[in-house]
């Protein structure tokens, strides 16, 4: 009997421990994994505006959540900023009304701390197909950093944010 139940407390722990172990290395899934191979941008208060491609892939799939990460952040007196979150069709078939469609914003809390964020991109996909049959490698992905602090500060502000993750909300 103790023998027995020996070998059913170890087969437990090995199985919940495979679980745990299957469950915790897989990652979120991203639609287009070229996006991973973008290099990161940085955002400063001289260059506080800069962009990603977005790919043909991601365009055809007009995904429903961007994920944002910011990954490093150098901001010694703790300033705070947002970040504002664009898509912006280009080429000879832009149409100025559509400069930029909003996806959304957010701030950092606390500001000196990076973080991952999350926004609904079915709005913005929607408009754009809406508007125009943009062609590939003609729409970017434009974040601005923005100061929220009334007061000009001479400190540096640096946010460094990695390639966005596209991604559907579907139960698999």
């Amino acid at each position: 009997m103790k023998s027995s139940l020996a070998a059913l407390v170890i087969w437990a722990l090995f199985f919940s421990g495979n679980c745990y172990r299957s469950a915790k290395v897989q990652g979120p899934e991203t639609l287009d994994p070229g996006q991973e191979k973008m290099a990161p941008i940085t955002l400063t208060k001289e260059r506080a505006v800069n962009s990603f491609p977005v790919t043909p892939q991601t365009l055809a799939a007009a995904p429903q959540i961007l994920e944002v990460s910011v990954t490093k952040v150098v901001n010694p007196e703790k300033l705070p900023v947002a970040i504002y979150v664009s898509l912006s069709p280009a080429g000879e078939k832009a149409v100025p009304e559509l400069e930029k469609i909003p996806l959304g914003n957010f701030s950092l809390y606390p500001p000196d701390r990076p973080g991952k964020f999350l926004l609904q991109a079915t709005a913005a996909f929607d408009k754009l197909k809406g508007a125009v049959a943009p062609k590939a490698n003609e729409v970017r992905l434009v974040l601005e950093m923005k100061s929220l602090d009334a007061k000009e500060s001479s400190a540096p502000v640096e946010v460094t944010l990695a390639p966005p993750q596209w991604r559907t909300d579907e139960p698999k």
